[in-house]
C-alpha cells in the first residue's frame, strides 16, 4: 500500500495534518495587526476602550451598540469582513433577518463563515418597528452575527437594539439614517426627543458614515455623500463639538469638490 493509498483510508496522522492547516489558515485571517497584536484581539481591545459614555446605560450594564461594533470590526478586517443578510420573514405584523458574518484572507481568497445571527422583529411593537422594523432587525441580527464571531462588546445577545428600541418607543423619537451608494438605508439609529439623547446619537451616525465612507471604492464616495448629505446637516444641528467638527471636514471635502480620505 502506497502513502497516497493509506492516506485515503482516513489515516489518523493525514486528518490531524488538514485539521493543523485549516487551523493556521484560520490564523492567517483572523491575522497578525501587529507583531504582537492579532486583528481579533485588536478588535477586541478597541471595543473595551469604548467609554461607557457611548454606550446605551440599561440598569447596571452598558450596551455597545451594532454601529459601534460594525465600525470596529471595519476598522480592523477592512473589506476582508462581509456581513450577508436575508429576509427570511416579512409579513403584514412580522419580519425576521439572518446575517452570515464572513471573512477572507485577503482580495484572492475563498470566503469563510465564521458565525452567524438571527433577529425577528414585529412591526405593531413600538415606534421604531412601525417605522423601520426591517432596519431594525436587520441591525439586530448583525449584532447577533458579530456577538456570535466573539465583538459581543458586554453581552452575547444584541439586547442593546431591543432595549434601545423600548427606550426610543417611550419617547417617540425619529432617528439618524446611513445610506449606500445606491441611496439604500443601511444602518438607523433612533433617538428620543431630547436633545442630549440626539446628541450622543449623532456620535455614532458620524462614525458610522465615515466608515462607510472609508471602506467604499473612490468612484463611490461622492454618490454616498450625496445620498446622506441631509441627513449630515440635520446631525450637524444637534452634534457636539468634537462630532461637528468630523462631519463639517467630511462635508467641505466633498462641497470643495476634494476627495475623501479617512486615516487608517
Amino acid at each position: 500500500m502506497t502513502v497516497e493509498n493509506k492516506a485515503e483510508k482516513n489515516d489518523p496522522i493525514l486528518e490531524l495534518a488538514e485539521l493543523a492547516g485549516e487551523m493556521k489558515m484560520m490564523r492567517r485571517m483572523l491575522g497578525q495587526a501587529t507583531t504582537s497584536e492579532t486583528k481579533m484581539e485588536r478588535a477586541m481591545r478597541l471595543l473595551n476602550e469604548i467609554p461607557d459614555s457611548a454606550k446605551v446605560p440599561v440598569g447596571s450594564k452598558y450596551y455597545t451598540m451594532v454601529a459601534d461594533r460594525v465600525a470596529v470590526a471595519r476598522k480592523v478586517f477592512g473589506t476582508n469582513l462581509k456581513f450577508d443578510t436575508t429576509i427570511l420573514e416579512s409579513e403584514p405584523n412580522k419580519v425576521s433577518v439572518r446575517c452570515v458574518l464572513s471573512i477572507r484572507e485577503d482580495a484572492s481568497s475563498p470566503w469563510h463563515q465564521m458565525a452567524s445571527g438571527h433577529a425577528e422583529e414585529y412591526r405593531d411593537d413600538g415606534f421604531i418597528n412601525k417605522k423601520s422594523a426591517v432596519e431594525n432587525c436587520e441591525t439586530s441580527s448583525k449584532g447577533r452575527a458579530l456577538a456570535a464571531f466573539g465583538l459581543a462588546g458586554s453581552e452575547f445577545a444584541s439586547a442593546e437594539e431591543v432595549v434601545y428600541s423600548q427606550f426610543v418607543k417611550e419617547s417617540a423619537g425619529d432617528s439618524f439614517k446611513v445610506k449606500d451608494h445606491r441611496g439604500q438605508i443601511v444602518y438607523t439609529m433612533p433617538h428620543g426627543h431630547k436633545d442630549e439623547e440626539k446628541r450622543l446619537v449623532a456620535v455614532r451616525f458620524a462614525k458610522t458614515l465615515g466608515g462607510e465612507l472609508n471602506i467604499a471604492p473612490d468612484s463611490a464616495k461622492k454618490t454616498i455623500w450625496k445620498h446622506n448629505e441631509d441627513e449630515v446637516l440635520r446631525a450637524l444641528q444637534v452634534a457636539d463639538e468634537a462630532t461637528t467638527n468630523a462631519l463639517n471636514k467630511i462635508k467641505d471635502h466633498f462641497e470643495q469638490g476634494a476627495k475623501y480620505a479617512t486615516k487608517s
